[in-house]
């Protein structure tokens, strides 16, 4: 092969083409980076999961709503909140004023007393 120099005609195709070739590049460029970012997010959100199974697994318990009850100790003087599931007494406070107030229950007698 050798080198044949370029008609005018031939130099504008073989910059149109150039033109085209760059834009093309330009489009992928924008594709990939759409699709780096989409799969990024995705990534993310999976080591974001990882972390916590992680976490839950090095501490060997996991945060859950468990259902539970006040309960009174009136001798005591105390509210004591206590798991359902297992009856572990989770916390422990001093009664209110306005709870350590008992609900006096009135016979018929008395209440038509009254």
């Amino acid at each position: 092969m050798l080198a044949v120099p370029l008609t005018t005609e031939e130099l504008l195709a073989f910059g149109q083409h150039l033109a085209a070739v760059n834009g093309e590049i330009g489009d992928q460029e924008a594709e990939f980076a759409a699709v780096k970012t989409e799969w990024k997010e995705k990534l993310d959100g999976l080591e974001k999961e990882r972390g916590r199974v992680a976490s839950i697994i090095r501490s060997r318990a996991e945060h859950r709503f468990v259902k539970c009850e006040e309960v009174a100790h009136f001798s005591e003087n105390v509210v004591r909140i206590i798991r359902l599931d297992t009856g572990e007494v989770v916390r422990e406070r001093n009664m209110e004023a306005n709870e350590r107030q008992g609900v006096l229950r009135l016979t018929k007698a008395e209440k038509a007393e009254a």
